[in-house]
């Protein structure tokens, strides 16, 4: 790190950078623009959480969070796809809660993908929606007005369950690879797997 930024996160300032010189060539503002070199950044490693880490995780997480830990443990979403969920069915006033649970969906926006998608729940995940059902609106995770959460709001959270639980600190991301990790460690064919990570659209 260089003065507490991640050398990717750095990367991240120097594109935009850049691409604001470059822009200023093309407006005639400068003769040229320098040539930036991007920091090597280190590969990142795939970190996940055994069977018992998981279920000590999610123990540990707020009541008002569980539902979202255990929907990310039990489906693989990414994290703004979770923000993005839209209860299905006929809004958030039709159908029984095991219906729209059933018939969950993802909406336009997802970082991924700009369509939406059918998402596969086990019943672990239907139990926990279930019992997030509300009528502040359609999107399944969101704060008391109904407004979609916002990623920096999902931080302290989970790391929080994660001292609780007495864990390494892990984000969002990681229960993701927690999903598919457990679903290898049950002998999952590894082509299922990416099919079910996959954000492959409803045609």
């Amino acid at each position: 790190m260089a003065d507490g930024f991640a050398p990717k996160s750095i990367n991240n300032q120097l594109a935009v950078l850049g691409r604001m010189l470059h822009v200023a060539v093309e407006w005639n503002v400068i003769g040229a623009a320098p040539n930036i070199k991007p920091l090597r950044c280190p590969k990142e490693e795939l970190d996940f959480l055994d069977f018992a880490e998981a279920k000590r995780l999610v123990e540990a997480t707020a009541p008002e969070w569980r539902p979202m830990v255990v929907t990310a443990l039990n489906t693989g979403l990414r994290q703004g796809e979770l923000l993005a969920l839209r209860w299905g069915g006929r809004g958030p006033e039709g159908g029984t809660p095991d219906r729209q649970a059933q018939r969950l969906e993802g909406v336009v926006g997802t970082p991924k993908s700009g369509r939406s998608r059918e998402v596969p729940l086990n019943e672990t995940a239907l139990d926990a929606l279930r019992g997030q059902r509300h009528l502040r609106g359609p999107l399944v995770f969101c704060n008391q007005d109904g407004s979609r959460l916002a990623f920096t709001q999902c931080y302290w959270p989970l790391v929080v369950a994660c001292r609780r639980a007495g864990l390494r600190r892990v984000q969002w991301h990681a229960l993701r690879h927690t999903f598919a990790s457990h679903l290898v460690m049950r002998g999952v064919p590894l082509k299922a797997v990416a099919t079910l990570l996959a954000t492959a659209q409803r045609p």
